[in-house]
C-alpha cells in the first residue's frame, strides 16, 4: 500500500469493466476476516453477518467483453449486518476496493435491494472506494473524464459511523472515503454519524497527470488531460512578413507582454520570472587596452577574452495572484541545442476539513516549444464529441513530475530579448549590444489557455442536468440523523434529508453546492453548522503563450586602441610621444531565443456555497449558518428565526461555462411569496436577509403575519409586510417599493431607505428613533394613532417626490419628528403633499391629536421646484413646530403653493433670508414676516409653544412655556406695558425693576417719576392696581438685613408706572442693593 493507492490505479484498456456477478448458491451465515485480502475472489459475497478486522485491498478485474457501462461496486448478498473495526496489526480496519462498495441487503434470488439491519465502522477503521483511470489510444464516443466513478454506498436500519483513519502520508484519512468521481451513499432509519469523517477526495489528490498518446513512428497524436482540466482556447502558428513578432516590446524590465497572436494576449506587471544563457560556440580576441590619456599614452596591456559567438537563451515570466506560490525551473539543454523546457509550478495551500489538514494544489505546466520546435494541435481524446486541442509543446496538468534546476542568468534584465547579454558580462569591454532587428518575420509561437476545475468533469447542460449531477456527491437520507462533530467534505454536491435531525453540534460540512431536507420530532430545527459561507477550493483560468525564434545580435566591443608612437625633436633633445586610437572590434553572435508567459492571476480559491434546495420542516425553524439559497425554498412551520445570513441571490452559478447550450441552466429563485412559507405566521430576523426581487410577508397569501420582527438587515426589490404586528428596530432596505400593513407597528431604533414609495397603513404606528429615506412618495392611512414620544423621539424622514396623508389617525401627533421634503434633481418639478389634519384655526389645540409635525423642512435639488400643497378632504390644515423653508431662499412664494382650502399653521419659522424690517422700524421676525402670506393660508401660531419653539419664562414667580419667537419679537408688547417683548425682562407680566442712575448735570423724565433732579437713583416699576409695594434696600446681601426705604400703593384703578427716589443713594459711597416686594390687596 502506498500514498498513491487510492488514485493510481491505472490501466490501459480498450473498453470498460464491469463486476462480474459471482453469485455463490449457498449462503454463509458469519465470516470474520482477520487477515489480509488481497483478491475479491477470498471475499464471500453472501453473508449475512460480516465482521472485519484484517485488512482488505481488493480491484474489480477487467471484463471480458466490451462493455459502454462503468464498473460496478462490489456486493453482498443477503447481507444483514456489517461490522469494520481495527485488529492487531498496522493498516487492519481499512477496506480498500476499485471501483468501491455496496453495502445493503440484496436479495440471492430475486435480486431486489433493501435496508440491511447494521452498517458499522468503527474508529479506527475505513472504507474505501478507489478511482480507476481508463486510458485509451482511441477517441471514446463521449467520456469527460479518464477518472471512473468510485463508490461507497450504505444502505441499513442502523448506521453508526465513528472518526475512521487519519494516515495523511498515504494519501488516507476519513471514515468513508471516494474518489474525486466518486459517491458516498447513505439511507437508514437510525443514522449515527457522530465524529464521522466522510471524504470525498480533492481532484488535486486524484489526480493522475497528463499524458500524450504516440503513433507507431512515436510521434505524438493526441493526449489524454488530466482530471478536470478544460481546453478553452488554443492556437499555434508561424511569424511571417505579414505577421511578425515585435520582440523589443516584450519585455521591459517590469512588464512582460504577449508577442502577436490571433486572438489570444495578456500583460503581466512585475512577474515572477527567471532565465538561462547558454554559449555554445566562442572567439577569443586580444583587446588592447592603454593607461593615460589617448594623447599621451604612459602604457599599455593586451586583454585577451573569450567572446560566445552562438548563445541559446530563454526566459520564464507568471503573474499569480494573491495566496498562490510559485517554483519555476529550467530541463537541461537540449541536442541540437535548440533550448531548454521551461517548468512551472505554481501552489497554494487548500483546507480539507475531512483530512484536518492543509493540502497542497498544484498547477503544473511544461513548455517545449524551445528544444522541440513542435507546436502542432494535439486533439483531447476526452472532450466528449465535441473536439477540442491542446498546442503539443505544452503539458498541463496537476502534478509537477519534473521542476529541472533554476535558471543560470536570475530575473532577465530589460534588453533580455534585444541583446545578446554580453555588455552585461563585460561591461568595460562592450560599448553596443544589439539584435539586428527587432522584429522577427520568423519564429513558433503556441497560445492555449486551460481551465481548472475542482470537479474531474461538468456534465453537458441540458434540462434534465442539474447540481444533483455533479461528481464528487454525498447523499445522506435518514429518519434519525446525528451530526454531532462530524466532518463532510464533498466536491461537486452533497444532500442531507432528515426525517429527525438530532444534533450538529459542531458540525464541519465542506461543499460549493448543498441541498438540505430537515425536520425534528420536537418540531424545533435549526440549521446550524450545516451550510459554511465559503469552502476553499483551486479552480480558474491559466494563459499561456510562448515563442522561439532566432536573431543576430551585433556585439561591438569599444575598449580598444590602436597604438603610435611619434618623434618630437627638440634641438639635441628627441623625445618620443605615444598616442592611441580607437579601434572598434565587431562582432556578430546568432541567438536561439525562447520564451513562456502565464498569466495565473484568474486562479481563486475561495467560492460562495450555494444551497440548491432547503426546505425546513419543522414548527419552529431557526437559521444560524449563512445561507445562499439558489433554486427552491420550502419552509412549513408557524416560526422562523434568522440569526444567521438567508440570501436569495436571483442567481444560479454556471453548471459549465464551457459546454453551453440553448439550455441556460436550472431556473433561479428570486422571490420571497407565500408558498415560500405557506404556514408562517412569525418572522424574526435578527441577522441578514437579502432577496433578489419581491418579498412578501404576509401581504399574498391567504392569512396575514401575526408577527413581524425585524432587528437586522432585510432587503429586497420590493417589500411587502402584512402583519397583526411590526417591528423593526434594523434595517429594511427596498431597492423599489415598500409597503408596512400593521394593527400595530412600533418603528424603533430602525431605518427605512426605499427607493420609491413607501406606503405605512394600519391602526396604530409608533415612531421613535427611527430613519426613513424614500426615493418617491411617502403614503401614510394609519386608522387610529400614529405618534412619538415627542421632543427625544428624533425620528428623520426624507421623501424625495412628497408625502400624503389620506386620514387623519383618531390619536397622535409627530412632534418629535423631522419631515423633509427633497424635491428630486429635474430641472424643474412640481411635488405635490397632501394632509389629513383638522383645521382649527390658530388655537394651540391643533398641536394635539391632529397628525402636527414636529419639522417641516423643504428641500430642493431642482433650481425651480415648486412644492405644492392641499387638503386630502375638503378642507384641512397641516401644524408643524417649525417650518423651515431656508433652503427656498427669498424667492420661496414662487416655490410654494398653498391650495386654497389647505392652511399649514407653524409656531417657529426658519427662512434663508433676513426679513425687512416692520412699518414701525423694528426688526422683524420670520414668524412675524411669513404669518399671512399666501393670503392667509400661511400662520404663525403664536400661542403655542412647542418641543422646539418653545422657551422658558417666569411669570407671577411660576415658569412658563411660551412662543420663543413671541418671547424675541421688538414688535409685539404682550403685557402692554408700552415694551416690546424683546426689550422687557417680564413680557407677558410680573414685576419688572428697572433702576436708572441720573447725571449730575441734568435733569431727566422717567417714565412714571416726572423730571428728576441730577444725583438721584430713580427706581420705576410696572405696577398692579390696589398692589402694595415695599422698596427696600441693604448694602451686605451676605447678612441678610434689608432697610425699608419707602411703601407705596398703586391707587390707580388700572396698571400702571410707579417709581420712587433714593436721595441718599451718594456717588463713591457704599454700594446699595434694592429689591421691591408686591403685596396685593
Amino acid at each position: 500500500m502506498n500514498r498513491n493507492f487510492l488514485s493510481r490505479t491505472l490501466k490501459p484498456i480498450f473498453g470498460f469493466c464491469v463486476l462480474a456477478e459471482v453469485i455463490q448458491a449457498q449462503v454463509l451465515q458469519t465470516y470474520v476476516n482477520t487477515g489480509i485480502i488481497t483478491s475479491y475472489t477470498n471475499i464471500p459475497q453472501t453473508v449475512v453477518n460480516f465482521t472485519n478486522y484484517g485488512y482488505v485491498e481488493i480491484d474489480i478485474p477487467d471484463p471480458e467483453t466490451i462493455s459502454l457501462a462503468p464498473p460496478e461496486p462490489f456486493e453482498f448478498y443477503e447481507l444483514k449486518n456489517f461490522v469494520n473495526r481495527p485488529g492487531s496489526f498496522p493498516n487492519s480496519g481499512i477496506m480498500y476496493c476499485t471501483p468501491g462498495w455496496r453495502f445493503n441487503y440484496r436479495s440471492i434470488s430475486k435480486g431486489t435491494r433493501g435496508l440491511a439491519s447494521l452498517f458499522q465502522v468503527e474508529n479506527g477503521a475505513a472504507i474505501i472506494g478507489g478511482s480507476r483511470f481508463l486510458v485509451t489510444d482511441d477517441p471514446l464516443p463521449c467520456v469527460m473524464t479518464p477518472a471512473y466513478p468510485s463508490y461507497v454506498i450504505a444502505r441499513a436500519t442502523n448506521i453508526v459511523v465513528k472518526a475512521g483513519v487519519s494516515r495523511p502520508d498515504w494519501g488516507v484519512s476519513g471514515s468513508l472515503i471516494a474518489g474525486a468521481n466518486g459517491l458516498i451513499e447513505l439511507t437508514g432509519i437510525n443514522v449515527n454519524l457522530d465524529t464521522a469523517r466522510l471524504h470525498i477526495l480533492p481532484v488535486w489528490q486524484s489526480a493522475m497527470g497528463s499524458q500524450i498518446i504516440f503513433d507507431a513512428e512515436n510521434n505524438p497524436i493526441a493526449f489524454i488531460p488530466d482530471l478536470g482540466i478544460s481546453d478553452v482556447y488554443w492556437e499555434s502558428g508561424v511569424y511571417s512578413d505579414t505577421f511578425p513578432l515585435a520582440t523589443r516590446g516584450l519585455w521591459d524590465g517590469t512588464q512582460a507582454r504577449t508577442g502577436a497572436t490571433r486572438g489570444l494576449g495578456f500583460t503581466l506587471i512585475n512577474p515572477m520570472a527567471d532565465s538561462y544563457v547558454d554559449a555554445l560556440d566562442y572567439l577569443p580576441v586580444a583587446l588592447t587596452n592603454i593607461v593615460g590619456s589617448p594623447d599621451n599614452v604612459s602604457s599599455w596591456f593586451v586583454t585577451n577574452v573569450v567572446i560566445p559567438t552562438n548563445i541559446v537563451k530563454g526566459a520564464v515570466f507568471v503573474g499569480i495572484p494573491p495566496g498562490f506560490d510559485v517554483q519555476l525551473g529550467f530541463g537541461p539543454l537540449s541536442y541540437p541545442p535548440l533550448g531548454r523546457d521551461i517548468y512551472v509550478a505554481i501552489s497554494t495551500l487548500i483546507t480539507n476539513v475531512a483530512a484536518c489538514t492543509e493540502d497542497i494544489a498544484y498547477v503544473y505546466i511544461q513548455d517545449t516549444l524551445g528544444p522541440s520546435t513542435d507546436n502542432a494541435l494535439l486533439p483531447n481524446n476526452y472532450s466528449c464529441g465535441v473536439v477540442t486541442y491542446r498546442p503539443a509543446n505544452y503539458l498541463v496538468s496537476r502534478v509537477p513530475e519534473n521542476m529541472g534546476t533554476p535558471g543560470n542568468w536570475g530575473y532577465p534584465d530589460p534588453e533580455f530579448f534585444v541583446s545578446s547579454g554580453l555588455r552585461l558580462l563585460f561591461p568595460d569591454l562592450v560599448g553596443i549590444d544589439t539584435v539586428t532587428n527587432a522584429t522577427v518575420t520568423s519564429g513558433l509561437y503556441s497560445a492555449y489557455e486551460p481551465y481548472f476545475d475542482n470537479l474531474v468533469y461538468r456534465p453537458i447542460v441540458t434540462p434534465e442536468v442539474n447540481f444533483s449531477n455533479f461528481p464528487g456527491r454525498i447523499v445522506i437520507n435518514a429518519t434519525n440523523l446525528s451530526l454531532r462533530q462530524a466532518r463532510l467534505r464533498g466536491e461537486g454536491y452533497i444532500k442531507i434529508q432528515a426525517a429527525n435531525l438530532i444534533s450538529s453540534r459542531a458540525t464541519v460540512i465542506d461543499c460549493e453546492n448543498i441541498a438540505l431536507d430537515l425536520n425534528t420530532t420536537n418540531g424545533n430545527v435549526s440549521i446550524e453548522n450545516l451550510v459554511p459561507q465559503e469552502v476553499q477550493r483551486l479552480r480558474g483560468p491559466i494563459l499561456l503563450w510562448s515563442a522561439a525564434w532566432s536573431n543576430t545580435a551585433i556585439v561591438i566591443m569599444t575598449n580598444n586602441w590602436l597604438i603610435s608612437t611619434n618623434e618630437n625633436v627638440e634641438g639635441d633633445v628627441t623625445n618620443y610621444v605615444v598616442t592611441a586610437v580607437p579601434e572598434w572590434i565587431t562582432n556578430t553572435v546568432g541567438m536561439r531565443l525562447h520564451t513562456l508567459m502565464v498569466d495565473a492571476t484568474g486562479l481563486q480559491r475561495t467560492f460562495p456555497v450555494f444551497v440548491h434546495e432547503l426546505m425546513g420542516r419543522g414548527t419552529n425553524i431557526v437559521i444560524n449558518d449563512n445561507l445562499t439559497v439558489a433554486q427552491s425554498l420550502l419552509f412549513l412551520g408557524r416560526s422562523l428565526t434568522v440569526n444567521g445570513m438567508l440570501t436569495i441571490p436571483g442567481q444560479v452559478p454556471n453548471l459549465n461555462e464551457f459546454r453551453t447550450t440553448v439550455w441556460t441552466g436550472p431556473r433561479p429563485l428570486e422571490d420571497w411569496v407565500w408558498t415560500n412559507a405557506p404556514n408562517l405566521l412569525y418572522f424574526t430576523n435578527n441577522g441578514v436577509v437579502y432577496i433578489y426581487n419581491n418579498a412578501h410577508f404576509g401581504d399574498d397569501g391567504p392569512r396575514r403575519y401575526e408577527w413581524f420582527y425585524n432587528n437586522g438587515t432585510l432587503t429586497a426589490m420590493s417589500l411587502g409586510v402584512k402583519s397583526a404586528i411590526i417591528f423593526n428596530g434594523g434595517v429594511l432596505n427596498s431597492l423599489s417599493y415598500q409597503k408596512l400593513d400593521a394593527d400595530l407597528a412600533l418603528l424603533q431604533g430602525g431605518r427605512s431607505f426605499v427607493g420609491s414609495d413607501l406606503t405605512l397603513v394600519g391602526k396604530d404606528f409608533k415612531l421613535d428613533n427611527y430613519t426613513i429615506q424614500v426615493g418617491g412618495t411617502l403614503e401614510l392611512a394609519v386608522s387610529n394613532s400614529l405618534l412619538d414620544s415627542g421632543a427625544p423621539a428624533n425620528n428623520m424622514i426624507t421623501a424625495r417626490d412628497g408625502f400624503r396623508m389620506y386620514v387623519k389617525p383618531t390619536y397622535g401627533d409627530l412632534l418629535g419628528t423631522t419631515l423633509t421634503s427633497d424635491a428630486p434633481d429635474y430641472w424643474a418639478v412640481d411635488v405635490f403633499h397632501t394632509w389629513a389634519g383638522e383645521d382649527r384655526g390658530l388655537n394651540p389645540s391643533g398641536y394635539t391629536n391632529n397628525a402636527a409635525l414636529g419639522v417641516l423642512k423643504l428641500t430642493s435639488l431642482s433650481p425651480y421646484p415648486l412644492f405644492e400643497f392641499g387638503p386630502a378632504g375638503t378642507r384641512n390644515a397641516l401644524y408643524v413646530d417649525v417650518l423651515d423653508i431656508s433652503d427656498l431662499g427669498a424667492d420661496f412664494t414662487n416655490k410654494l403653493w398653498i391650495d386654497e382650502n389647505f392652511v399649514i399653521y407653524y409656531a417657529s419659522a426658519v427662512v434663508g433670508f433676513t426679513p425687512p424690517n416692520h412699518p414701525n422700524g423694528e426688526a422683524q421676525l420670520p414668524e412675524e414676516y411669513l404669518d399671512g402670506q399666501f393670503e392667509g393660508r400661511l400662520r404663525w401660531v403664536r400661542d403655542y409653544a412647542g418641543p422646539r419653539s418653545g422657551v422658558a419664562v417666569v411669570v407671577d414667580g411660576k415658569t412658563v412655556y411660551v412662543n420663543q419667537a413671541l418671547r424675541n419679537s421688538h414688535v409685539i408688547d404682550s403685557d402692554g406695558d408700552g415694551i416690546p417683548n424683546y426689550y422687557d425682562s417680564t413680557p407677558f407680566g410680573g414685576l419688572s425693576l428697572i433702576a436708572e442712575l441720573l447725571p449730575r448735570t441734568n435733569y431727566a423724565a422717567i417714565k412714571g417719576l416726572g423730571s428728576i433732579p441730577p444725583g438721584q437713583l430713580a427706581l420705576k416699576w410696572f405696577a398692579r392696581t390696589n398692589a402694595i409695594y415695599t422698596i427696600q434696600y441693604s448694602t451686605n446681601l451676605l447678612a441678610n438685613q434689608w432697610v425699608t426705604l419707602k411703601v407705596l400703593t398703586n391707587t390707580s384703578p388700572t396698571n400702571c408706572w410707579l417709581g420712587i427716589t433714593d436721595d441718599d443713594f451718594g456717588f463713591g459711597s457704599v454700594c446699595r442693593f434694592y429689591r421691591v416686594i408686591e403685596n396685593r390687596k
